[in-house]
């Protein structure tokens, strides 16, 4: 359960002195409900280059947010890494995607709503990515933890293609011929448009209705692109098939 920590927390869980925000900080923020209320989840690069996550209760009466706690997620991340987030289970679980010196993707995994932190199975795998790249992510999040999720995470390739990570969590085996891609991260497939160097890419991703995720993109002209990948009913989605663009701007 969630308990009221004003002051900043080691990884271990030890006080320590509160950081100091980095003013040209990448953010990324998540939001959940719990018994306590809504809370929003801001995370953000320090001076020291390391990532921490502030939590705000929202009060309903008021709409103000109250400082909930301040927690280090992470170490070792470049300077002004980019950072993406998902959330579920109802933000019992939740995930943070950002950068090393060697533009290197990590991610750090929390099972306590955001208390402790862990290496994910990404790290398992190196990924590097373009220098200018940004991240995007997308959960199709359930609120049980015992139901299908999918997670899709964006970036930009050292030929600043826009490339797709995915990873589902299946342990009902609700997704039929899923068993080699459980619980597991997989590349998925590329973009086919050329966004500019270090474009910003926004995602979204519903496989329950549309059986599809999308991202949006800047091109060279300065126009926005966009991209979808459809899913199909193919068994377990081993890989998304096509991307369409097309300008909306």
């Amino acid at each position: 359960m969630l308990s009221p920590a004003l002051a900043s927390s080691s990884q271990s869980g030890a006080p320590n002195r509160r950081p100091t925000h980095n003013p040209k900080s990448n953010l990324a923020g998540i939001t959940f409900e719990t018994s306590h209320g809504r809370f929003v989840c801001l995370f953000w690069q320090s001076t020291t280059g390391d990532i921490w996550q502030s939590r705000f209760l929202v009060v309903a009466r008021s709409s103000k947010w109250e400082l909930w706690s301040t927690v280090l997620v992470a170490r070792g991340a470049k300077q002004e890494t980019p950072l993406a987030a998902v959330t579920w289970a109802n933000g019992l679980k939740q995930s943070v995607f950002f950068l090393d010196d060697s533009n290197i993707i990590h991610e750090r995994l929390s099972t306590d709503s955001g208390q402790t932190w862990e290496d994910g199975s990404l790290n398992n795998m190196t990924i590097g990515v373009g220098s200018k790249s940004k991240l995007a992510a997308a959960a199709d999040s359930p609120l049980q933890d015992n139901i299908t999720l999918k997670v899709v995470l964006y970036y930009q390739d050292r030929w600043d293609e826009i490339r797709q990570l995915r990873y589902l969590h299946d342990p009902l085996c609700m997704v039929t011929g899923a068993e080699n891609f459980r619980d597991r991260w997989t590349p998925g497939s590329r973009c086919s448009a050329s966004p500019i160097k270090g474009s910003s890419i926004a995602a979204g991703l519903d496989y329950k209705v549309h059986k599809a995720s999308w991202i949006y993109y800047v091109l060279p002209s300065g126009a926005g692109g966009q991209a979808n990948w459809p899913t199909g009913m193919a068994a377990c989605d081993s890989y998304f098939s096509g991307a369409g663009t097309g300008p909306w701007i």
